[in-house]
């Protein structure tokens, strides 16, 4: 427990502030991003991408037939200042795993955690470490007790994205703090999550971001 409270109290203090979204910069997000899970050899196609207007419990979405189709909305309300993650780099990793379950197929539904670890590698592996922070935030908060929640004295807007959804521990924290080298068995093959591993290990220790990506 101090271990994961040490973790929450260096996240707290790099809370990441992005851009307001544009369509254009979804395009260009999907275009950079695409390449980066063919080289984890879990490719996806990145370029049926658009904001729409999606029910409040969700926040980003592929269309169901049956499988995950290449269809991926993102929810408009990222785009309005009264979301709790507005300007923030947290949609980024939404579509990171809504992408995610376009790769997985017909089996997209079976396992939430292993879309959360592939869209947290890519990010980790094309260096959008903004969105990687701002994800693990999220979820570690998620992943404790109200009694460690109330010890981080975040700020109203903190408090606001926080509780802007109510979920599950996200299975990807535990993986990730459990795993002795940051190689795990997906269904499709291995996928090499080094780099995004040891940042997580050595957030612990207050690593230092650095420019060519991740903890030192």
């Amino acid at each position: 427990m101090e271990t994961l409270l040490s973790i929450l109290l260096y996240l707290n203090m790099l809370f990441v502030a992005d851009v307001p979204l544009t369509d254009q910069a979804m395009d260009k997000f999907g275009r950079e991003m695409q390449p980066y899970y063919a080289e984890l050899g879990i490719p996806t196609n990145t370029s049926d991408t658009t904001l729409h207007n999606l029910p409040a419990a969700y926040w980003g979405a592929t269309v169901w037939n049956g499988r995950c189709t290449a269809q991926v909305y993102l929810s408009e309300r990222f785009a309005h200042a009264t979301h709790p993650f507005y300007s923030t780099p947290m949609w980024k990793y939404v579509l990171a795993h809504e992408w995610a379950h376009v790769a997985q197929g017909k089996h997209c539904w079976d396992n939430e955690a292993e879309a959360e670890l592939i869209a947290l590698t890519v990010l980790a592996n094309a260096g959008e470490w903004g969105a990687v922070i701002t994800a693990l935030e999220w979820m570690f908060t998620l992943s404790v007790s109200d009694t460690v929640l109330n010890q981080l004295y975040l700020s109203p807007q903190e408090e606001g994205y926080y509780l802007a959804v109510d979920l599950p521990q996200p299975g990807v924290v535990e993986l990730l703090l459990e795993d002795e080298d940051g190689v795990f068995e997906l269904r499709g093959g291995k996928i090499h999550a080094e780099k995004l591993w040891k940042f997580v290990r050595n957030l612990s220790g207050n690593g230092e971001i650095i420019n060519d990506g991740g903890a030192r």
